[in-house]
């Protein structure tokens, strides 16, 4: 089943004072907070980084441990403290 395709109608509203125009469209205005579509996007990746980071950590600390174990010459007793500490 195709999705139709959504034109996205802009409109532009002059302001006074110099400034830029107000771009509306039918999905509504910009919050004031960002000034571009490129901070917009940004931010949303800076969110979803931060709820993927935990688990990106997890993958890391699982992986690593094998390594800083044989370069330290630890037993698997002795690396527990590891996972501890990245939890």
């Amino acid at each position: 089943m195709r999705t139709p395709e959504v034109a996205v109608m802009a409109k532009e509203t002059p302001v006074a004072n110099g400034e830029p125009p107000v771009v509306k469209s039918k999905y509504g205005e910009r919050p004031e907070c960002f000034s571009s579509t490129i901070q917009e996007v940004l931010f949303v990746l800076t969110c979803t980084m931060a709820i993927g980071i935990n688990s990106f950590l997890a993958g890391l600390v699982t992986v690593i441990t094998s390594f800083i174990a044989e370069d330290l010459d630890m037993a698997t007793a002795e690396i527990t403290w590891i996972s501890a500490a990245a939890s």
